[in-house]
């Protein structure tokens, strides 16, 4: 357990997302979270009372073909929600983090021992905390702001995967893993300073 907490803090303290925190504007942070109320409430308004989305969708079928049975059999509440799961999934999408032009939160070298992560917990049968990273995007998806003042519980999933599947490798792999991802850390943080 001790191992997978010095693991965490390391890469934690040593990636980009720590660094954009520290090093970006108070001002902006401020004004991201102070307008997160009015976010979710907006988000929660659409979701929950908002039929505007369904009824377009529906008078286009009813107009088009004549089809008012099919309109409301393809396009109600539940077609609504089910939209709304996979957006809120897409919030795991991991293609933020090879976006071109941002401070990449994940590096490209550890997003793979995240994902060997995932099959390591599934052999391991610790499926609760897949269950608990599942929830990691709701901040983000009620806020509809996919950017990584929101995104940081995502950040700490992908960053737990990967410690608990190097908790495992044998300590000269370990370490020439670390390094690597150190060198490549001081390279990401002296790129992202010089753009800056």
């Amino acid at each position: 357990m001790k191992i997978r907490l010095k693991l965490f803090l390391l890469l934690f303290f040593i990636s980009p997302f720590f660094w954009f925190h520290l090093t970006s504007s108070p001002k902006e942070f401020k004004s991201e979270y102070s307008q997160a109320p009015t976010y979710i409430r907006q988000k929660i308004n659409t979701v929950f009372t908002d039929t505007q989305y369904i009824d377009e969708f529906r008078w286009n079928d009813a107009t088009k073909d004549n089809r008012p049975f099919a309109g409301k059999f393809f396009y109600n509440k539940s077609r609504f929600l089910f939209d709304q799961i996979i957006i809120y999934l897409n919030f795991l999408n991991p293609s933020l983090y090879f976006q071109v032009g941002k401070i990449e939160i994940i590096p490209c070298l550890l997003f793979p021992i995240s994902l060997a992560g995932i099959f390591r917990l599934l052999k391991n049968k610790k499926q609760k905390i897949l269950l608990l990273g599942l929830l990691s995007p709701i901040f983000a998806y009620l806020t509809q702001r996919q950017n990584i003042y929101f995104l940081f519980p995502v950040v700490f999933f992908y960053l737990y995967l990967a410690v608990y599947e190097l908790s495992f490798w044998k300590k000269k792999y370990l370490t020439v893993f670390l390094s690597l991802i150190i060198i490549y850390n001081i390279f990401l943080f002296l790129r992202s300073t010089l753009i800056l």
